[in-house]
């Protein structure tokens, strides 16, 4: 079982995330740098905390996850906990749709996002409304909560996924989400920083194995394509260590993170560069040329599940939007 503290620093460190990205996701890295120095934003400048798209779906999904897990009888089967929870998932995604979740003016919300959205709420199955091509980091910037589960690893597996495909079809999107609560689930259950990513690196081949020989315990097959993809922006974390060069833009090698692949590997980067500083991790990360909300959420996600809550400054948690929200997911 998770501890209160690892939920916490996994749900406050997305939120934190996003709101030091939120400013720089459509700055040049050049700009970047003039305004907030070499180490990225320390605090926003503008919204004064305020998140965006990332957190909002964030929390969706960790209300889904909650209620699903309230109506879980002992007894019941795997068919029963995942109808549970896709209905779940559907019913906070359409909220998010409708606006319950704090509106969506000014945070920019995703187009692939809101439009597969609006295809389920017009009636499209679950499993079809999402965009077949589109590997956009919609998919996993929001997956957090999922590491979180208080059911098994294939549970979470077929949970990442499925909320994947809601909004994203491409078998790149799909994996790179599983991957991405893998990643979280790991580091919150004592996986070592060293470690994680040979595991991340392993699980690719190993799932890519598995669709070649036809062998997947679940649903929602995923395309070899898409493993392949993400243990190629996996390596290229590995190239991001060996420069090792803290100041450079991570973009540069682990890419701009507008997809999910590339969102997580450069969000890795930027945990694996500063390891045991959670803050400087999360304010490279917004110190990006890309999608650094996105960037910046999952780097939150991963090094509160790798320090916990109490890890982050105690004066951020008063500034965070949604923070009674955040801290309520977590109970």
């Amino acid at each position: 079982m998770i501890d209160h503290n690892t939920r916490m620093g996994v749900l406050f460190g997305t939120a934190y995330g996003d709101a030091l990205g939120a400013e720089t996701e459509f700055m040049r890295y050049g700009e970047i740098l003039h305004r907030y120095g070499q180490l990225g934003p320390a605090t926003p400048a503008v919204h004064d905390w305020r998140v965006t798209d990332d957190t909002q779906m964030t929390l969706a999904l960790a209300e889904a996850i909650a209620s699903a897990t309230r109506q879980t009888a002992p007894l019941m089967t795997d068919l029963g906990r995942s109808y549970l929870l896709r209905e779940a998932v559907r019913t906070e995604f359409l909220a998010y749709l409708d606006g319950r979740y704090g509106g969506h003016d000014g945070r920019h919300p995703g187009m692939t996002v809101m439009t597969s959205l609006r295809r389920l709420a017009g009636g499209a199955p679950l499993f079809r409304a999402g965009d077949q091509l589109s590997k956009g980091c919609g998919a996993n910037m929001r997956v957090a909560p999922v590491a979180l589960l208080p059911w098994g690893e294939m549970d979470m597996i077929y949970a990442a996924r499925m909320q994947a495909v809601i909004t994203h079809r491409h078998p790149t999107a799909v994996a790179a989400a599983q991957l991405t609560a893998q990643a979280v689930r790991a580091l919150a259950t004592g996986c070592s920083l060293s470690d994680l990513l040979p595991y991340l690196v392993s699980e690719c081949q190993d799932w890519a194995m598995a669709t070649r020989e036809g062998a997947f315990p679940r649903p929602l097959q995923v395309a070899r394509m898409g493993w392949f993809e993400c243990q190629d922006a996996l390596w290229s974390v590995e190239t991001a260590l060996q420069v090792d060069d803290r100041y450079a833009d991570p973009c540069v090698i682990t890419g701009e993170g507008w997809t999910a692949e590339q969102c997580l590997a450069t969000a890795l980067a930027c945990l694996l560069l500063f390891p045991g500083d959670p803050v400087l991790a999360i304010r490279r990360a917004a110190a990006t040329g890309g999608d650094s909300d996105s960037i910046a959420a999952i780097t939150g996600a991963l090094a509160g599940a790798a320090y916990g809550f109490t890890a982050w400054p105690a004066d951020w948690y008063s500034k965070i939007e949604f923070r009674q929200e955040l801290e309520g997911a977590t109970a």
